[in-house]
Protein backbone atom coordinates (compact mmCIF):
# COMPACT_ATOMS: atom_id res chain seq x y z
CA UNK A 1 0.00 0.00 0.00
CA UNK A 2 2.50 2.57 1.04
CA UNK A 3 4.45 1.54 -2.46
CA UNK A 4 1.34 2.48 -4.05
CA UNK A 5 1.03 5.86 -2.30
CA UNK A 6 4.29 6.73 -3.06
CA UNK A 7 3.85 6.03 -7.19
CA UNK A 8 0.21 7.74 -6.49
CA UNK A 9 1.85 11.04 -4.87
CA UNK A 10 4.78 10.32 -7.86
CA UNK A 11 2.19 10.83 -10.71
CA UNK A 12 0.25 13.64 -9.15
CA UNK A 13 3.21 15.64 -8.41
CA UNK A 14 4.15 14.87 -12.54
CA UNK A 15 1.25 16.39 -13.61
CA UNK A 16 1.48 19.16 -11.67
CA UNK A 17 5.18 20.09 -13.19
CA UNK A 18 3.46 19.67 -16.56
CA UNK A 19 0.56 21.78 -15.64
CA UNK A 20 3.38 24.23 -14.62
CA UNK A 21 5.11 23.86 -17.49
CA UNK A 22 1.90 24.38 -19.60
CA UNK A 23 1.81 27.53 -18.22
CA UNK A 24 5.26 28.55 -18.60
CA UNK A 25 4.89 28.22 -22.04
CA UNK A 26 1.29 30.34 -22.69
CA UNK A 27 2.82 33.11 -20.50
CA UNK A 28 6.22 33.05 -22.30
CA UNK A 29 3.94 33.50 -25.50
CA UNK A 30 1.62 36.14 -24.15
CA UNK A 31 4.71 38.10 -22.32
CA UNK A 32 6.75 37.62 -26.06
CA UNK A 33 3.53 39.29 -27.95
CA UNK A 34 3.51 41.88 -25.64
CA UNK A 35 7.18 42.89 -25.86
CA UNK A 36 6.69 42.67 -29.75
CA UNK A 37 3.70 44.99 -29.94
CA UNK A 38 5.94 47.34 -26.90
CA UNK A 39 8.18 47.14 -29.62
CA UNK A 40 6.20 47.63 -32.49
CA UNK A 41 4.66 51.10 -30.79
CA UNK A 42 8.36 52.89 -29.94
CA UNK A 43 9.71 52.33 -33.39
CA UNK A 44 6.64 53.82 -34.93
CA UNK A 45 7.14 56.99 -32.45
CA UNK A 46 10.75 57.08 -33.31
CA UNK A 47 10.13 56.49 -37.50
CA UNK A 48 7.92 59.18 -36.50
CA UNK A 49 10.64 61.40 -35.47
CA UNK A 50 12.65 60.69 -38.22
CA UNK A 51 10.18 61.07 -41.18
CA UNK A 52 11.47 64.03 -43.50
CA UNK A 53 8.18 65.51 -43.90
CA UNK A 54 7.36 68.18 -41.24
CA UNK A 55 3.73 68.70 -42.03
CA UNK A 56 2.19 65.36 -42.17
CA UNK A 57 0.10 64.37 -38.29
CA UNK A 58 0.48 61.20 -37.12
CA UNK A 59 -1.65 58.44 -34.73
CA UNK A 60 -0.22 55.87 -33.15
CA UNK A 61 -4.25 53.87 -32.44
CA UNK A 62 -3.16 50.65 -34.53
CA UNK A 63 -0.24 50.36 -32.51
CA UNK A 64 -1.97 51.03 -29.10
CA UNK A 65 -4.86 48.35 -29.93
CA UNK A 66 -2.72 45.83 -30.99
CA UNK A 67 -0.54 46.35 -27.89
CA UNK A 68 -4.42 46.41 -25.87
CA UNK A 69 -5.24 42.87 -27.53
CA UNK A 70 -1.72 41.17 -26.59
CA UNK A 71 -2.27 42.57 -23.12
CA UNK A 72 -5.70 41.05 -22.49
CA UNK A 73 -6.96 40.85 -19.61
CA UNK A 74 -3.79 42.44 -17.73
CA UNK A 75 -5.04 45.43 -15.50
CA UNK A 76 -1.83 46.89 -14.75
CA UNK A 77 -0.73 47.50 -18.65
CA UNK A 78 -4.58 48.12 -19.11
CA UNK A 79 -3.94 51.54 -16.90
CA UNK A 80 -0.31 52.06 -17.99
CA UNK A 81 -1.90 52.10 -21.66
CA UNK A 82 -4.54 54.42 -19.71
CA UNK A 83 -1.39 57.31 -20.25
CA UNK A 84 -1.39 57.74 -23.73
CA UNK A 85 -3.48 60.97 -24.73
CA UNK A 86 -6.31 60.12 -26.48
CA UNK A 87 -5.31 62.34 -29.26
CA UNK A 88 -2.79 60.71 -30.31
CA UNK A 89 -4.59 57.59 -30.91
CA UNK A 90 -7.40 59.17 -32.94
CA UNK A 91 -8.75 62.11 -33.77
CA UNK A 92 -6.13 64.98 -34.95
CA UNK A 93 -3.22 62.85 -34.06
CA UNK A 94 0.64 64.51 -32.80
CA UNK A 95 3.35 66.34 -34.97
CA UNK A 96 6.78 65.07 -34.65
CA UNK A 97 9.54 66.20 -33.09
CA UNK A 98 11.05 67.64 -36.42
CA UNK A 99 7.82 69.34 -37.22
CA UNK A 100 7.84 70.83 -33.91
CA UNK A 101 11.75 72.23 -34.14
CA UNK A 102 10.51 73.69 -37.73
CA UNK A 103 7.96 75.34 -36.42
CA UNK A 104 9.70 76.76 -33.48
CA UNK A 105 12.07 78.59 -35.86
CA UNK A 106 8.96 80.62 -36.94
CA UNK A 107 7.25 81.10 -33.45
CA UNK A 108 10.44 82.55 -32.23
CA UNK A 109 10.97 84.95 -35.19
CA UNK A 110 7.03 86.41 -35.14
CA UNK A 111 7.56 86.74 -30.97
CA UNK A 112 10.66 88.37 -31.43
CA UNK A 113 8.65 90.81 -33.80
CA UNK A 114 6.05 91.40 -32.07
CA UNK A 115 7.73 91.62 -28.04
CA UNK A 116 6.28 94.35 -27.06
CA UNK A 117 2.69 94.43 -27.79
CA UNK A 118 0.35 93.52 -25.32
CA UNK A 119 -1.93 90.58 -25.40
CA UNK A 120 -5.00 92.17 -26.13
CA UNK A 121 -2.72 93.76 -29.31
CA UNK A 122 -1.91 97.26 -29.83
CA UNK A 123 -1.80 100.19 -32.21
CA UNK A 124 0.61 100.14 -35.86
CA UNK A 125 2.84 102.52 -33.72
CA UNK A 126 3.52 99.67 -31.09
CA UNK A 127 4.15 97.11 -33.53
CA UNK A 128 6.64 99.25 -35.16
CA UNK A 129 8.46 100.08 -32.36
CA UNK A 130 8.30 96.30 -31.15
CA UNK A 131 9.85 95.23 -35.12
CA UNK A 132 12.52 97.81 -34.70
CA UNK A 133 13.22 96.82 -31.33
CA UNK A 134 13.92 93.23 -32.62
CA UNK A 135 16.01 94.28 -35.46
CA UNK A 136 18.21 95.73 -32.72
CA UNK A 137 18.20 92.92 -30.74
CA UNK A 138 18.88 90.48 -33.62
CA UNK A 139 22.78 90.15 -32.25
CA UNK A 140 21.84 89.83 -28.83
CA UNK A 141 23.85 86.86 -26.93
CA UNK A 142 21.82 85.41 -23.69
CA UNK A 143 24.25 83.24 -21.11
CA UNK A 144 22.32 80.00 -20.78
CA UNK A 145 19.92 80.26 -17.46
CA UNK A 146 20.96 78.63 -13.72
CA UNK A 147 19.35 76.15 -12.18
CA UNK A 148 18.14 78.52 -9.86
CA UNK A 149 16.81 81.37 -12.84
CA UNK A 150 13.71 82.50 -12.38
CA UNK A 151 11.50 82.74 -16.20
CA UNK A 152 8.97 85.06 -14.86
CA UNK A 153 11.49 87.46 -14.25
CA UNK A 154 13.24 87.06 -17.84
CA UNK A 155 11.89 89.05 -20.75
CA UNK A 156 10.73 87.61 -23.51
CA UNK A 157 13.76 87.77 -25.73
CA UNK A 158 15.72 85.63 -22.61
CA UNK A 159 12.82 83.01 -23.02
CA UNK A 160 12.68 82.29 -26.39
CA UNK A 161 16.70 82.43 -26.63
CA UNK A 162 16.16 79.60 -23.33
CA UNK A 163 13.52 77.99 -25.08
CA UNK A 164 15.53 77.63 -28.38
CA UNK A 165 19.18 76.16 -26.34
CA UNK A 166 16.59 73.53 -24.32
CA UNK A 167 15.27 72.56 -28.19
CA UNK A 168 18.93 72.41 -29.74
CA UNK A 169 19.48 69.81 -27.28
CA UNK A 170 16.47 67.83 -27.39
CA UNK A 171 15.12 68.84 -23.96
CA UNK A 172 11.88 69.25 -25.09
CA UNK A 173 10.43 69.94 -21.85
CA UNK A 174 12.64 72.32 -21.02
CA UNK A 175 11.53 74.47 -23.82
CA UNK A 176 7.73 73.91 -22.95
CA UNK A 177 8.87 75.49 -19.84
CA UNK A 178 10.23 78.68 -21.10
CA UNK A 179 7.66 79.33 -23.45
CA UNK A 180 5.11 78.90 -20.97
CA UNK A 181 6.18 82.36 -19.31
CA UNK A 182 5.95 84.22 -22.59
CA UNK A 183 3.56 87.38 -22.12
CA UNK A 184 1.58 89.72 -24.27
CA UNK A 185 1.16 88.89 -28.10
CA UNK A 186 4.36 86.26 -27.89
CA UNK A 187 1.79 83.93 -25.50
CA UNK A 188 -1.27 84.63 -28.29
CA UNK A 189 1.65 83.55 -31.23
CA UNK A 190 3.24 80.73 -29.19
CA UNK A 191 -0.09 79.36 -28.26
CA UNK A 192 -0.92 76.79 -30.71
CA UNK A 193 3.31 75.38 -30.34
CA UNK A 194 2.58 74.71 -26.43
CA UNK A 195 -0.87 72.24 -27.34
CA UNK A 196 1.17 70.47 -29.74
CA UNK A 197 4.29 70.15 -27.94
CA UNK A 198 2.91 69.08 -24.64
CA UNK A 199 0.78 66.47 -27.03
CA UNK A 200 4.17 64.96 -27.98
CA UNK A 201 5.96 64.87 -24.75
CA UNK A 202 2.98 63.34 -23.07
CA UNK A 203 3.07 60.41 -26.49
CA UNK A 204 6.99 60.06 -26.02
CA UNK A 205 6.67 60.14 -22.33
CA UNK A 206 3.47 57.67 -22.15
CA UNK A 207 5.63 55.46 -23.94
CA UNK A 208 8.63 55.31 -21.97
CA UNK A 209 6.64 54.59 -19.51
CA UNK A 210 5.36 51.50 -21.29
CA UNK A 211 8.70 49.94 -22.12
CA UNK A 212 9.74 50.78 -18.19
CA UNK A 213 6.55 48.29 -17.11
CA UNK A 214 7.42 45.60 -19.97
CA UNK A 215 11.09 45.54 -18.75
CA UNK A 216 9.88 45.40 -15.18
CA UNK A 217 7.43 42.61 -16.43
CA UNK A 218 10.42 40.90 -18.07
CA UNK A 219 12.75 40.62 -15.52
CA UNK A 220 10.00 39.12 -13.44
CA UNK A 221 10.07 34.94 -13.39
CA UNK A 222 6.90 33.47 -14.43
CA UNK A 223 6.73 29.88 -12.13
CA UNK A 224 9.61 28.41 -9.86
CA UNK A 225 10.37 24.88 -10.96
CA UNK A 226 12.74 24.30 -8.52
CA UNK A 227 11.66 21.43 -6.51
CA UNK A 228 10.31 19.30 -9.82
CA UNK A 229 11.13 15.51 -8.51
CA UNK A 230 13.86 13.65 -9.31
Amino acid sequence: MGSLAQVSEYRLQRESIAYDRLLIGQKTIKLQALRNSCDTLSDTLDRIDCAPDVVDRYTIGAEVVSLRRAAGEDTFFATVLDAVPSQAIAGDGFQSMASLRERFTKVKRICRRVALVPETGGGLGTYAISYLQSLLTIRAWFPDASATSDPSEMHTYQLLHQADARLRRGDLDGAIHYMNHLQGEPKNIARDWLVDARLYLETRQAVQLIQTCMAASSARPVLNLDNEPE
